[in-house]
């Protein structure tokens, strides 16, 4: 497959995942965020929880630590292998057949890794995954990072999901962002819930 140097430590596929096991440090774990989103998924009675994007599967490990039923997929083959086996191998770039959506998806700094002309593919994922809504977040415009090529506004992204049938909940955003360590999750975390579910809707 092509390939491009996307920094010393690691590459970046066209598709927009890190790709091989050198990429660890090019991840980033938020621990209070993670604190934080367990005990909103709790609180909304979640049994499921999907990380699209999971890098190190460390959302993942928490979560299943704690436990909450949670899974996670990446582009990157070498996944398995830096999530110790927590999670999966799945290009987000290409519309995925799922035939057991999991009640929460939460995807983090992910979006902007893919080219454009995959956005709408990952944000159907997305759709796809989750019966009950989504934490997301997605890196802003100027934000800058190795491996931004499609950094857009809140509001682009907002406008997008929602019209996919979903509802943004400013008040559960407003507290994640509070919670978060990271500057940047102050400004991106978006939380969505799904206006209606109808049986068959992930089959495509």
């Amino acid at each position: 497959a092509q390939r491009h140097c996307g920094s010393a430590s690691g590459l970046i596929h066209p598709h927009g995942f890190w790709d091989g096991p050198r990429i660890a440090s090019q991840h980033q774990y938020d621990l209070h965020l993670s604190a934080a989103l367990l005990a909103f998924f709790r609180a909304e009675g979640a049994q499921s929880v999907v990380d699209l994007g999971c890098g190190m599967g460390s959302y993942v490990r928490h979560f299943s630590r704690e436990g909450l039923r949670a899974i996670g997929f990446d582009g990157n083959p070498s996944t398995p292998q830096l999530s110790k086996g927590a999670c999966g191998v799945l290009d987000l770039s290409v519309i995925a057949e799922v035939a057991e959506p999991c009640d929460w998806v939460l995807s983090l700094e992910v979006g902007e890794h893919l080219p454009k002309v995959y956005e709408a593919a990952f944000m159907e994922n997305l759709n796809r995954f989750n019966t009950q809504g989504m934490v997301l977040s997605w890196a802003l415009e100027g934000q800058g990072g190795t491996g931004h090529v499609n950094e857009q506004s809140n509001d682009y992204i907002k406008a997008k999901i929602c019209a996919l049938g979903y509802v943004n909940d400013a008040n559960a955003e407003a507290s994640l962002r509070l919670a978060a360590q990271f500057a940047y999750f102050k400004r991106t975390i978006m939380v969505f819930r799904r206006t209606a579910w109808q049986d068959g809707m992930t089959q495509g």
